[in-house]
């Protein structure tokens, strides 16, 4: 389903000087189940200190839990990945979450259809959301809300339907000749996205290479009894990575020295910018919090399509940088335009090379180094990666995104603690829009926590009962 525009939305984002323009893919799910039907299943917890940010943000009381982990674990580990226990296939929010409740009669699956924009009342003191405005084989339709609207249509879509229904920067809705329901500049701000880089080293002569199988095999054997390579995740050797315990005393003096010099106090900032600021830099600066989550695969590297390789990748976990969403017409059916723009803070492309640097320790210590070919082919080739700026250079031309979007309606700034979006009444956000910082590794699980508080706060506000 990867690529496949039935099944994805296809974005692609806005070229990033940061990394030398380009442009990168970013597929989202067209299907029930959404982006957790087409990923590539890693569950990576959070940090307990990350979420007590958000908290702070948001000014609520959260809960920190992340079981099995307890939110506290730096070090390597083996991923689980959400694949069912009994069926042996994926494991998305569809098959977890909505195949056991099909049969309520409460429920209503309306597929194959566009939301427009949200169907708001806007003649009292403060705007009210009573429904949405979908179309489906050319009819135009609209359902109401008995109490209340949720909306999770994603990091992409949900702050174009916010902009498409009057929600969101007056300039921006102005210029494409949407009337005003509500003025929010932080509507499609504050986009975050993890973005990594790795290094391929050649394997020695004796350690037997990957095997391969041709399509068709691969097919028969999972279609069979869901076994062989395509019964395999990308990826399952992952690593929390601080980058303090890498670092030698000259290092530590210069990462200190730039950190002074570009989060030095302004007064121009946001107090919700200067908050994710100082967040970022305690991570950095402690040697018991990720910086980067690090992780092995066991493939040839993109830049070449054969020989026996093994590629250490490292994924920055807390980028200062941040991009946007934004509409750029008010027809719902063009795709909003997506700007990462990916390591335009300055201290992104330094903490991620000198990450970079740290593959190159893995690589030369045991018991790894003894598994890769001394003066074997390395790639890409050609990067002094030993030197910081050879170390630059190749994030800058190679990083490409872990596929990991967030923060377009972030808590505290777009959304309160109760996920109500601010400034009009019946209308939530629960997605992944509403992370306020994104967290230390792949988002799902955490998105999974949002929906499953989310569930619990909606309860309880309309006078339900806490779920189980």
């Amino acid at each position: 389903m990867w690529d496949n525009p039935q099944f994805d939305w296809q974005y692609i984002s806005e070229p990033s000087p940061g990394i030398n323009n380009r442009h990168i893919k970013h597929p989202r799910g067209r299907l029930i189940g959404g982006t957790s039907a087409i990923n590539s299943f890693a569950i990576i917890y959070p940090s307990a200190a990350g979420i007590d940010a958000w908290a702070e943000l948001g000014n609520e009381d959260l809960e920190t839990a992340t079981d099995p982990l307890d939110g506290h674990a730096i070090g390597g580990h083996t991923s689980t990945c959400h694949i069912t226990g009994d069926r042996h296939e994926r494991s998305h929010a569809a098959v977890a979450y909505l195949d056991p409740v099909r049969g309520r009669p409460n429920l209503t699956i309306i597929t194959n259809a566009l939301v427009r924009k949200l169907a708001i009342d806007n003649d009292g003191a403060e705007p009210t959301v009573r429904g949405v405005v979908y179309s489906k084989d050319g009819i135009v339709c609209e359902v109401r809300a008995k109490k209340e609207v949720l909306l999770a249509a994603g990091t992409f879509n949900t702050p174009q339907l916010l902009e498409l229904s009057g929600i969101g920067d007056p300039m921006i809705l102005e210029q494409h000749g949407i009337d005003i329901v509500h003025a929010n500049p932080a509507v499609g701000e504050n986009l975050q996205d993890h973005i990594r880089r790795g290094l391929s080293f050649e394997l020695a002569d004796d350690v037997p290479p990957r095997t391969t199988m041709p399509t068709d095999e691969a097919r028969k054997l999972y279609e069979k009894n869901r076994s062989g390579p395509w019964a395999e995740q990308g990826a399952f050797a992952f690593a929390y990575t601080p980058l303090v315990p890498f670092l030698d005393p000259e290092g530590t003096e210069q990462v200190q020295s730039l950190l002074d010099h570009h989060l030095k106090p302004d007064p121009s900032q946001s107090p919700f910018i200067r908050q994710r600021n100082a967040y970022i830099r305690k991570v950095i600066e402690s040697p018991s919090e990720a910086t980067a989550v690090t992780f092995l695969a066991r493939k040839p590297p993109p830049e070449s399509s054969n020989g026996n390789y093994i590629t250490l990748f490292s994924m920055l976990s807390h980028p200062f940088s941040a991009g946007s969403v934004h509409i750029v017409s008010p027809d719902p059916e063009t795709k909003p335009k997506v700007d990462f723009n990916y390591y335009s803070h300055p201290l992104d492309v330094e903490i991620h090379a000198r990450h970079v640097q740290v593959l190159e320790q893995l690589a030369k210590t045991e018991p790894l180094a003894s598994y890769i070919k001394p003066d074997g082919a390395r790639l890409p080739a050609g990067y002094a990666t030993e030197t910081l700026d050879g170390a630059k250079a190749l994030t800058r031309a190679f990083a490409t995104t872990n596929y990991h979007p967030c923060g377009t309606c972030s808590l505290g700034e777009v959304v309160d603690g109760r996920l109500r979006v601010k400034g009009v009444r019946g209308l939530r956000v629960v997605d992944a829009s509403v992370m306020p910082i994104i967290p230390r590794g792949n988002i799902i699980a955490t998105v999974y926590a949002v929906a499953e508080r989310g569930a619990d706060v909606i309860s309880e506000d309309l006078g339900g009962y806490r779920c189980t």
